[in-house]
C-alpha cells in the first residue's frame, strides 16, 4: 500500500505533467498558427465590375494567356504587374473614367512586354475593352442624368504604341 508521502508526490508530478502538456500544446498551437500563416496562398484580388460581378487577378491573367498565347517567362513577367494592377483597380468605382485610366497605364506598361506577333491581338483587345468601358460609363451617365461632357470623358485615344 502506498505511503501518505508517495501519494502526494504522485499527485504533484501529475498536476507538473498537465501543466507541461497545457505549455506544450500551446507552444505546438503558436507554431502552427505561424506555420499556416507563412505558406498559405495568398488570396486572390476581388475587383468588382460594372455589372455587378466580382472578377479576380488570376482570372485576368488567365484569359491574357489565351488571347495572347503567352510564354511562360512573359506570365512571369506580367502576373506582378496584373497584380498590381488589379490592387489598383479593385479601390476605383466600377465603369469610371478612373478605371480606364489605370487600365491605360497597364496596357502601356504592358505592351512592351509582348512579342510582335502578339501586338494585333493585344491593340484588338485594348480597343474592345476601351469600347465596352466607354459604353458602360456612358449608360451609367444616362441613367443618372449627366452629359457626357460633364462626366469627364475623354475622347479614346488611338490605339496603344
Amino acid at each position: 500500500m502506498p505511503t501518505p508521502r508517495a501519494n502526494n508526490f504522485s499527485k504533484s508530478l501529475n498536476s507538473l505533467q498537465n501543466i507541461r502538456i497545457a505549455i506544450l500544446l500551446m507552444v505546438i498551437f503558436g507554431a502552427g498558427l505561424m506555420t499556416g500563416r507563412w505558406t498559405a496562398p495568398k488570396p486572390s484580388i476581388l475587383i468588382p465590375t460594372a455589372s455587378g460581378r466580382i472578377a479576380m487577378a488570376d482570372e485576368v491573367m488567365s484569359r491574357l494567356r489565351l488571347l495572347l498565347a503567352l510564354r511562360p517567362e512573359q506570365e512571369r513577367t506580367l502576373s506582378p504587374l496584373v497584380n498590381e494592377i488589379s490592387e489598383e483597380v479593385a479601390q476605383l468605382p466600377p465603369a469610371s473614367v478612373e478605371r480606364v485610366e489605370a487600365l491605360r497605364r497597364f496596357w502601356k506598361k504592358m505592351e512592351p512586354l509582348l512579342a510582335p506577333e502578339q501586338k494585333p491581338a493585344f491593340e484588338r483587345h485594348v480597343r474592345e475593352s476601351e469600347n465596352r468601358m466607354r459604353r458602360m460609363i456612358l449608360n451609367r451617365n444616362r441613367s443618372n442624368g449627366l452629359t457626357n461632357s460633364s462626366s469627364g470623358i475623354q475622347p479614346a485615344p488611338s490605339p496603344v504604341r
